[in-house]
């Protein structure tokens, strides 16, 4: 019960991280201004599956770690479609 509790909470700090430092990094360093820092999805994916992989690690539970880079990857295209559908002006 309390990893699910931690897997939610990575989850949505992740999503909260990855919107916010996918703007700031950029801005701190030249090197930081690449594909998996300066993009929120790749971001959020990046800090999803880590994240996950430190709750499973805490819990010795693999399963957690599989089903948090499934979750990973169903909000990375999530997010994707979601930018690929913003209008910029």
């Amino acid at each position: 019960m309390y990893y699910l509790l931690a897997s939610i909470a990575v989850i949505a700090a992740s999503l909260v991280a990855g919107n916010r430092l996918s703007l700031v990094l950029p801005r701190l360093h030249p090197l930081l201004n690449r594909k998996p820092f300066c993009c929120r999805p790749c971001l959020t994916f990046h800090l999803v599956w880590m994240g996950m992989g430190i709750v499973s690690f805490v819990g010795a539970c693999g399963s957690i770690f599989l089903a948090g880079v499934a979750i990973a990857f169903v909000i990375f295209f999530i997010l994707r479609r979601i930018n690929n559908k913003k209008v910029t002006l």
